[in-house]
């Protein structure tokens, strides 16, 4: 898992764990956030994309549930909610040619208290 510096004016660099679906990405802000069910041609089409900004706003913002990493209290993410406020069923966009979209459940451990 390598991480790719990207020519953007709002991203840094990315990072993608394909057995884990999971895409970081580091803003220009300073702040690191991770994308999960991240699917690897969504990562791929990320990097080739000529607007790195723009593919993230409309294919990665807003469509997967996200954890900030390292918080940074000078700027404010409002697409990152919190993994607990997230919804329990992920939707998942499919790249191969089928009219429904696939849907994964989200397993969530108890929290001991």
């Amino acid at each position: 898992m390598p991480r790719i510096e990207l020519n953007s004016t709002g991203l840094v660099a990315a990072t993608y764990q394909g057995h884990l679906t999971v895409l970081e990405l580091e803003f220009r802000s300073g702040s690191i956030y991770q994308y999960f069910g991240v699917s690897g041609q969504t990562y791929q089409e990320l990097l080739l994309a000529p607007s790195k900004g723009a593919y993230f706003n409309s294919h990665i913002r807003d469509l997967f549930p996200c954890a900030k990493l390292h918080p940074d209290q000078s700027s404010y993410h409002p697409d990152c909610r919190p993994i607990e406020d997230q919804p329990t069923t992920l939707q998942v966009r499919s790249h191969i040619s089928s009219p429904s979209a696939l849907l994964f459940p989200i397993r969530r451990r108890k929290s001991s208290k």
